[in-house]
């Protein structure tokens, strides 16, 4: 057999582990981007066009080879606020602003200050998330909508659970179809009308250039150009919507004909409100199309909720989490290339089709590329409001902070090549940014699909980018398939992902070696829970800061009077510092003036310059009187806070100061 060249050999061996470990990871991204969409409320075209851009835009800018970069488990709850909170226009311009914040805090080179933060805070905010994900996943695995708070989540669980149970009775095939056909028929329109809103929403948020054009000539202040820039303006908009009428159209001719056991009165609201939406549309009515299209996507979402059936919801899901958990137990280590994800959902998504089961499904579009329009510089502008702002800048702190907690992980686990943690950063802003322009979730570094990579023997980045190939290859030729996957296991995968983020073990381990850190932990979980992800990463920061306070401050002194002898001894432990001086001044007072002083500093970590200033002031001020200071002089200049040596930059050695100064006691 021919040998091949030298150039060529390291890349072919290098190919031929990657492109099996890119397989392999394919297999863990594709249901773990379609979760993620459907956990954030947002498209799941929304979360696989993520996974393509962090493979093949991330993935060949990256600073750790190995990563594997998709759709952001930590922002699901996020997004999920935003989506509610400023409307379906909101998602591009946020990721937007948060890759160009990710670009910034590469350029200031911030990529390696999160390890100043606490461990424990970080672990913690983990934790938080991880219970957001469980407890608003629950209620969409039982095929219901989440509630607008983690609290409110975890209280309507026992709701979601009566719901759920006990297990649904095998009704006939045939009524299994009919249900099924309506359901599917129900997501179908309201697919389209999702779509529809979000073109309208487009469109009277960018307005029309007119304006602009006549604002730029000569007298554009007078009354009359304004008069003709806003009738332009409005006739532009009016043709823009009335183009959308014939899609209206067709939308309420088939609801029109769609017919639903117990679900009469919600169909008959739906079709009500598309035939509002379609007047507005028809005739160009700029002022109400907006409120007319968010209230026809509301009553259609309402009329296919009226049709879901809870327990063959909840049934599925619970058969996925039980699979999911009996794969990695006992076939994951012989079957190590076939990840547990994608085997559970596949094979309840053939049990959901066999057996003709009711359940929402997957809302895909035709194609995830024939609407596809960039922001506006109408919803560009949205940027200025404060909300808006402190939702991008948390945007960008948790994707930078899960990306680059992933990238450690990795490299003490996994024995990476070592990472550059500012070019991370910066291929996440860019890949944020692309994902901005084209309407996709934010993307941030996978803790699954990472260590999946490299326990399936990847050797380079390559393999991260061919993830990304299979993934558009997907998306381009069997898009269509995906719409047989049940919602309710997507779901599944994420409750069992957000419990994994908790990290049990590890808050164990954590409290058995520093209460304190655990205390940390807790309060930073509770707080992401409770109050948000800023507000918890913010409270467990000023916690460990606290804590660092309080153990440089932490100072015993133990007295020790002999008035025989004319002795008197302290006894320092902790750290003498600037923040202790009253404390020491006070023992300093009630020393006699006569007395000899002996210090005893061997359980003293650490003394600054004003503790050691206050002992100088204390022999000088008693000497007169007979009063003298023992120690040790040794010991005592080991535990000074002095400067570290400088090191020369020729060689990294240490060089000595310039002039030796003794303690001056």
């Amino acid at each position: 057999m021919p040998k091949l060249p030298p150039t060529i050999a390291p890349a072919f061996a290098a190919w031929r582990q990657d492109l099996p470990a890119s397989l392999i990871v394919f297999l863990v991204s594709l249901p773990l981007s379609m979760a993620v969409a459907v956990a954030a409320g947002a498209p799941v075209s929304a979360g696989l066009m993520a996974g393509i851009v962090g493979g093949l835009v991330v993935g060949a800018l990256s600073g750790a080879p190995l990563q594997i970069t998709g759709p952001s488990v930590g922002l699901t709850v996020l997004i999920y606020q935003a989506w509610q909170e400023f409307g379906i226009e909101s998602l591009g311009v946020l990721v937007l602003a948060c890759g160009v914040l990710q670009i910034l805090f590469a350029f200031f080179r911030l990529g390696v200050w999160y390890r100043a933060v606490s461990p424990a805070v970080l672990q913690g905010m983990l934790a938080g998330i991880g219970a957001l994900i469980f407890t608003s996943q629950f209620h969409v695995m039982v095929d219901e909508r989440p509630q607008s708070s983690g609290i409110a989540n975890l209280l309507t669980i026992p709701d979601a659970l009566a719901k759920g149970f006990p297990p649904p009775t095998l009704e006939t095939a045939e009524q299994r179809a009919a249900v099924r056909a309506t359901m599917q028929r129900l997501s179908g329109l309201h697919q389209d009308q999702t779509e529809l809103l979000e073109e309208v929403h487009h469109i009277l948020a960018g307005g029309s250039t007119w304006s602009d054009e006549l604002g730029k000539a000569d007298g554009a202040n007078d009354a009359n150009n304004r008069a003709i820039a806003e009738m332009l303006d409005d006739i532009e908009l009016e043709t823009q919507l009335q183009a959308l009428a014939p899609r209206q159209q067709a939308l309420v001719d088939e609801l029109a004909g769609l017919r639903g056991d117990g679900a009469a009165e919600p169909l008959a609201a739906a079709l009500a409100g598309t035939r509002r939406a379609l007047d507005d549309l028809q005739a160009g009515d700029v002022g109400s199309a907006r409120a007319s299209q968010d209230q026809a996507e509301q009553l259609l979402l309402r009329a296919r909720d009226t049709t879901k059936h809870h327990r063959w919801a909840a049934t599925i899901g619970i058969l996925t989490i039980t699979l999911l958990v009996g794969w990695q137990a006992l076939v994951a280590r012989r079957f190590n290339y076939l990840p547990g994800a994608f085997v559970a959902v596949a094979l309840v998504t053939a049990a959901a089709t066999i057996w003709q089961l009711p359940l929402s499904f997957v809302e895909l579009p035709e194609s995830m590329f024939g609407e596809s329009f960039f922001p506006n510089l109408g919803e560009l502008a949205t940027l200025t409001r404060p909300r808006m702002m402190i939702l991008a800048l948390e945007f960008a702190l948790v994707a930078s902070v899960e990306t680059l907690l992933c990238t450690a992980r990795a490299e003490r686990h996994h024995a990476h090549p070592q990472a550059h943690y500012n070019r991370e950063l910066l291929a996440q802003g860019i890949g944020n940014v692309c994902c901005g322009l084209l309407r996709a979730l934010p993307v941030a570094g996978s803790l699954v699909g990472t260590s999946v990579n490299a326990d399936a023997g990847a050797r380079s980045r390559w393999a991260g980018v061919a993830q990304g190939l299979w993934l558009l290859l997907l998306v381009v030729t069997a898009l269509t398939w995906l719409q047989a996957v049940p919602t309710a296991a997507l779901a599944a995968v994420l409750v069992y992902t957000g419990f994994r983020l908790i990290d049990h073990p590890a808050a164990i381990r954590l409290w058995r070696d520093n209460r304190v850190e655990a205390g940390i932990y807790t309060a930073t979980a509770l707080t992401v829970f409770c109050v948000g992800l800023l507000p918890g990463l913010i409270a467990g920061v000023a916690l460990s800061l606290g804590r660092l306070i309080w153990e440089f401050s932490r100072l015993e002194i133990e007295r020790r009077p002999d008035p025989e002898h004319g002795r008197y001894e302290l006894m320092l432990r902790g750290n003498a510092t600037f923040l202790r001086l009253p404390y020491l001044a006070d023992a300093l007072a009630e020393v006699p003036p006569d007395a000899e002083l002996h210090l005893n500093v061997e359980g003293l970590d650490v003394i600054d310059r004003a503790c050691l200033d206050l002992l100088h002031d204390w022999q000088r001020e008693n000497e007169p009187y007979g009063g003298r200071l023992a120690l040790n002089q040794e010991s005592l200049a080991a535990r000074f806070w002095r400067r570290p040596r400088r090191r020369t930059e020729e060689n990294g050695t240490a060089q000595k100061p310039r002039r030796e100064r003794q303690v001056p006691i």
